[in-house]
């Protein structure tokens, strides 16, 4: 991988790359999560984009947003590069500046809903000027892609304020279903059975539809989603051990250690 340009601080991660054989089997492809916020352009390259659920054909000149914990997976065609750059931001950096309103596109959807942006949802070609603008190394950086950033999202929530809800096909519309369960349940007791029995389905097409449509393994998923639900819990004073009870997890030692291999860190050094 070419990395042509990198910021990272406490509020914010960018990155502008390339990839001239895209592997399939990068672990950086895989369903993963996010902290921050994020904005996504892909550059060149095509491929599908599995956002909770929802999969997106993606190709060059579109635009996908993810908000904090929207889990999404990668499958890259191998056959041509992929360039793209990637913004992930702290909400709370609009939220100080008094422009909580340019959030309403990532707070105000469904999870897996409305993710994609493409040309023809933008009245003219502004949106492409900024993100292009953000590549431009400056000095300063953080000044320079926050310059960039509150106009595009201006231009996002123009965009997503004008357009209506775009339907999904069956298989899609179940796996949302689904995880919008498992999300909204994430200190409940959680299993294979007890989803298969919500949903009349059997285990086997339970495992498929999810590495179908996320790129993982139900038990993953719920996994991941907990963890970071107990990071934002303990970032916000919440102690470890309670934060770990109110995300499912009956045993702290089990909590710790997957937390530790999932964030690199253990829940002390996040308070």
């Amino acid at each position: 991988m070419k990395e042509f340009y990198k910021y990272d601080d406490k509020q914010m991660n960018f990155h502008y790359s390339l990839d001239e054989h895209p592997d399939l089997l990068d672990e950086r492809f895989k369903m993963h999560t996010h902290q921050f916020n994020e904005l996504y352009y892909c550059i060149s390259g095509k491929g599908t984009f599995s956002i909770e659920g929802t999969r997106y054909k993606v190709r060059g000149g579109d635009l996908l947003i993810m908000k904090s914990a929207e889990s999404h997976a990668i499958e890259i065609s191998a056959g041509e590069p992929y360039e793209r750059l990637a913004l992930q931001f702290d909400p709370q950096l609009l939220e100080d500046a008094g422009l909580s309103d340019l959030l309403i596109p990532f707070n105000s959807r469904e999870l897996g809903k409305g993710n994609l942006f493409r040309a023809s949802d933008f009245k003219n070609s502004l949106y492409r000027t900024l993100l292009e603008g953000l590549t431009d190394k400056k000095p300063n950086p953080k000044t320079q892609i926050i310059s960039m950033l509150i106009p595009l999202l201006n231009e996002i929530k123009t965009a997503y304020d004008e357009r209506g809800r775009v339907d999904t096909g069956a298989d899609e519309d179940l796996c949302w279903r689904i995880t919008d369960y498992i999300n909204c349940h994430l200190s409940s007791e959680l299993s294979l059975e007890s989803l298969c029995k919500r949903f009349y389905i059997s285990k086997s097409q339970l495992c498929r539809l999810f590495k179908a449509s996320l790129g993982s393994g139900v038990w993953e998923y719920i996994t991941v989603k907990r963890l970071i639900t107990a990071k934002s819990l303990i970032k916000s004073g919440v102690h470890s051990t309670k934060a770990a009870v109110a995300c499912g997890f009956n045993d702290y030692s089990a909590f710790y250690r997957a937390y530790t291999k999932y964030f690199g860190t253990s829940p002390k050094k996040d308070i």
